[in-house]
């Protein structure tokens, strides 16, 4: 799934259904369906980050242009003449560093340098308005309070229903209480 639509999920569900039952597993794995793929998506980020940094970065030892700018200058270093077939060559070799160079200048504006980039697209699906902490704080909350009642996670929004109906006064047994001291009493005369 993709963030856009465990959202979408997210906004279509109910912590009490209209009839009475509640949609607790699903909406509490969707909670935590939602925080997996941010956490995905925020590792994709930082990977499409680590990756642009190879390729670009003046100051890692790591990154390709300073593997490129190395195999330039060993090259600078083995000829001395300015012709012959030595010098050719290493022409050559330099004319293909620099299409290498070109190509890779592409790659790393594709990753990272327009609002179509990887980086780009990577953020705009992160614009979600929900950030991680926010997610771990209801996620930690939703627990917390399951842990108050003494009941898993799942099974909050039932609880919260039950507790509901006690406080509406829409708990089963005072509507059969009239029904109960009418058999005790019709218990009581025929004993």
């Amino acid at each position: 799934n993709t963030l856009p639509s465990i959202l979408e999920k997210l906004k279509q569900k109910q912590w009490i259904e209209k009839r009475g039952i509640s949609d607790d597993s699903s909406l509490f794995s969707i909670l935590l369906e939602l925080r997996e793929e941010v956490k995905s998506v925020e590792a994709q980020l930082v990977a499409a980050q680590g990756a642009y940094d190879r390729l670009t970065s003046p100051s890692s030892p790591d990154s390709v242009v300073v593997a490129l700018e190395n195999v330039r200058n060993l090259l600078y270093d083995i000829t001395r003449d300015d012709s012959g077939p030595l010098f050719d060559k290493v022409e050559e070799t330099h004319e293909l560093l620099n299409a290498v160079e070109t190509s890779l200048n592409k790659c790393a504006r594709s990753i990272d340098g327009s609002s179509d980039s990887l980086i780009s697209v990577l953020e705009k699906v992160m614009c979600s308005g929900i950030s991680m902490e926010m997610i771990d704080g209801i996620i930690a909350d939703w627990n917390s309070l399951a842990r108050k009642h003494g009941i898993s996670p799942y099974s909050l929004p039932n609880c919260h229903a039950s507790l509901r109906d006690e406080l509406d006064g829409n708990v089963e047994a005072l509507n059969k209480f009239p029904e109960a001291e009418n058999a005790e009493r019709i218990a009581l005369d025929n004993f």
